[in-house]
């Protein structure tokens, strides 16, 4: 439901209908002002410090949108994704004084381009910005994640293997063990080699798109890479399964001194899509 505050009546408007109508500027200048006015009236701050406070579901970057962009989609600065602001505004508290500074501004020109009255690109009519794939690189690893755990991985002199009770096979002769459906995630771990020998370098993860995306690995070895829609982020039972795998590639000397992405899979960060070490 929206609330609209006028001369001290609220009045209740379904969502449905809400959404629509703050697309008209009349109405949005009337839902701003009464807001205003509500959030001004709790927190007893100038007008022009109301923000609408949101966080992006794609990174987790904290921002600060102006309140006019209710209702409104923008973009991103982090990483691009394309994002609807929310109708609920909030003002200022005194907790957040600490981390402002955390906090990224949006102006009116991150709205995509159908918001500014031009023609959309195709990479505005995307949810977010999509990172592109062309080929796996000899010098990584990648691994197939479901849920909770290891649904395969791809190294140069194997291809692609599937998790089955016996370890891991060949994916073209065992796909009856890949599963059907589900949300799965790509993750690329990057070594390169130093005067110490061959070092776990990077760690990327990559969201991957139609629900069965999993069932692409008994293909064509790359097929799957053309349907990451993004980057993604792991749960604490993924970031076990990752860590796992990655113990069980590479030796000890390998994956040991990666101290940077060992500290991100043992911790609790669940925003972060990029691991390298320097």
């Amino acid at each position: 439901m929206l609330l609209t505050v006028s001369n001290d009546r609220v009045a209740y408007i379904p969502r449905i209908f809400s959404a629509c109508l703050l697309q008209t500027g009349g109405f949005r200048d009337i839902i701003l002002e009464s807001r205003r006015k509500s959030v001004n009236k709790n927190f007893h701050y100038p007008l022009d410090n109301i923000m609408i406070r949101v966080t992006c579901t794609d990174c987790g970057a904290r921002l600060k949108l102006p309140d006019e962009m209710i209702g409104r989609k923008f973009r991103c600065p982090r990483c691009k994704a394309v994002l609807t602001a929310p109708i609920d505004l909030e003002g200022p508290d005194e907790d957040e004084a600490e981390s402002e500074s955390e906090s990224l501004d949006v102006s009116t020109n991150n709205a995509p381009a159908e918001e500014q009255g031009i023609a959309a690109t195709a990479e505005e009519q995307g949810i977010a910005a999509t990172p592109k794939l062309g080929k796996f690189n000899a010098n990584a690893v990648y691994f197939l994640v479901g849920a909770e755990n290891l649904v395969g991985q791809w190294k140069l002199d194997t291809g692609w293997q599937v998790k089955g009770t016996q370890g891991l096979l060949p994916a073209k002769t065992n796909a009856q063990l890949i599963p059907a459906s589900g949300k799965f995630l790509l993750i690329e771990a990057l070594c390169e080699l130093t005067e110490q020998g061959k070092k776990l370098k990077k760690l990327t993860i990559y969201k991957l798109g139609p629900s069965d995306a999993a069932k692409r690995i008994s293909g064509e070895p790359t097929a799957i890479l053309s349907l990451i829609t993004g980057y993604g982020t792991l749960t604490k039972n993924q970031k076990n399964a990752v860590l796992s795998a990655i113990k069980n590639v590479y030796m000890r000397e390998i994956w040991g001194g990666a101290e940077k992405i060992r500290e991100f899979l043992l911790g609790f960060d669940s925003h972060t899509s990029t691991i390298e070490e320097e």
